[in-house]
């Protein structure tokens, strides 16, 4: 579902060719080095022809970014996780929260959930599995929609929601952005979890009927995506002009009790 190198893929390379490269010479250098406990950095960094002063970091504790992002990853089972357990749920639901009213910054990987309308518990749920726990980061407005963030991980949480196709930066009319691409090929259950978690945080009442209507500032082919994709997965009416419209029987779909090991 994710692996190691897809998470790695969303860093700079900066001094290296690929970003991989810092995790393969990170591990050949310790594992060279537990093998041959007596040789110092000045030794070990000529054996591989790297800077000494990066080998001595990695053989006093120092570690690579990416690195740190694996571990933490490992520490919550992200590169085990498959669309049939929680890991998958979660990471499904969490990319559905970000393109509903999430955001991850464009530089920082900054990582926060806007809530407030339902599913509330299950994105919560969706950050203690993934990442260990969440704060509260602000009430808006006084209103009852507060924002959370992962108390720990943030960024290497985020970069893991980049890799499986959710959008980062400003989301908007000129953004780039289309649904992730695991929608096409994983299970059905999956993809109704991603609509009803989208659909219950985005959309809203059309008035005077009990139509639900989804208005965004998103391109335009954006919206003919979701609203194709909606069209395919739900027993409803979809509509689209200025917005997308979808008829009431999906909210019998959206109330529906998610099957079981998902977070619902």
């Amino acid at each position: 579902m994710i692996s190691e190198r897809d998470l790695v893929s969303t860093y700079d390379p900066r001094q290296y060719d690929d970003a991989w490269d810092a995790v393969e010479q990170y591990r050949r250098v310790n594992s060279y080095h537990e093998r041959n406990p007596e040789k110092g950095s000045s030794a070990v960094s000529n054996e591989f022809g790297l800077p000494r002063g990066r080998v001595h970091g990695w053989l006093h504790g120092g570690k690579p970014d990416q690195v740190k992002a694996l571990s933490f990853g490992h520490q919550y089972g992200w590169f085990d996780a498959t669309w049939e357990d929680e890991a998958g749920h979660a990471f499904n639901t969490l990319v559905a929260a970000v393109f509903a009213g999430g955001s991850i910054g464009a530089r920082d990987y900054s990582l926060r959930f806007t809530l407030g309308k339902g599913h509330e518990a299950q994105i919560t749920a969706a950050v203690e599995r993934l990442a260990g726990g969440y704060r509260t980061v602000q009430d808006i407005d006084g209103r009852k929609t507060w924002e959370i963030s992962p108390t720990q991980g943030q960024a290497p949480l985020a970069r893991a929601l980049v890799a499986l196709g959710a959008p980062r930066g400003t989301k908007n009319a000129d953004a780039d952005v289309s649904l992730p691409e695991y929608l096409k090929t994983a299970p059905e259950r999956i993809r109704q979890e991603f609509l009803q978690v989208y659909l219950t945080l985005r959309a809203s009442d059309a008035e005077y009927t009990n139509y639900l209507t989804v208005r965004e500032s998103r391109p335009d082919e954006f919206l003919d995506e979701l609203a194709a994709f909606m069209d395919q997965e739900l027993p409803a009416e979809v509509y689209r002009n200025d917005s997308i419209v979808v008829s009431p029987e999906a909210i019998d779909a959206l109330d529906a009790p998610l099957e079981e090991g998902s977070l619902g």
